[in-house]
């Protein structure tokens, strides 16, 4: 199964990989960003006000079919996981939500090369909503039980959140760093995707 490396898929990626290598998938991501592979798919870009890393996406999927993919998930996640309780809501960007749709209706080598194309809408704020979603997707897509879904979905669970502890816990030895050394720190805010060197454009370097 491929899986485009844009957007969401950044933040989302390891649960993903979990679920799918544990119901026994190979995972299959496109390659790194760049402008080259960004040309690859800028004929079927339908809208010049979408960001960068949106048009890229496009790119991403020509990509995956050209390494001989006939299986790509890609799905559309419209509420991410909820980190603060006290946050009004846990929305994804509505380009970031909807883009698979895009993606399906403009990209036309899916079509003609045959492409199974998976693209589903999720939402990642309420696990016991999003387990019964996606058992009923896997039997409906692979004739895969609901039971060894689900023990793969837990085992996604653990290890977004064992992901998620291993962020957090870089980020306490930076200021435990910057405590002891008494050096001054930046905090570089941004979304999951702009560790993507074709997006980021070295910033973090300067």
């Amino acid at each position: 199964i491929g899986i485009p490396r844009v957007l969401n898929q950044y933040e989302n990626y390891p649960f993903w990989f979990t679920l799918l290598t544990t119901l026994k998938f190979r995972v299959i991501l496109s390659d790194d960003s760049s402008k080259k592979l960004y040309t690859k798919g800028i004929d079927s870009i339908p809208s010049e006000s979408a960001c960068y890393p949106a048009k890229i996406v496009h790119g991403h999927i020509e990509n995956l079919i050209e390494k001989g993919v006939k299986t790509i998930f890609y799905p559309g996640v419209v509420y991410e996981n909820k980190e603060i309780q006290a946050a009004g809501n846990c929305y994804n960007c509505p380009i970031v939500t909807s883009y698979p749709e895009v993606i399906k209706n403009n990209v036309e080598t899916i079509k003609e090369k045959n492409i199974r194309f998976i693209a589903p809408f999720f939402a990642l704020d309420n696990r016991k909503k999003l387990l019964a979603h996606i058992c009923d997707m896997f039997e409906k897509e692979f004739q895969i039980s609901p039971a060894e879904t689900s023990a793969a979905v837990q085992a996604a669970f653990a290890e977004a959140d064992q992901c998620l502890a291993d962020v957090r816990k870089a980020g306490e030895d930076a200021l435990e760093y910057i405590q002891q050394t008494g050096t001054k720190g930046i905090v570089l805010a941004g979304r999951p995707y702009h560790v993507d060197p074709e997006i980021n454009h070295g910033i973090h370097s300067m």
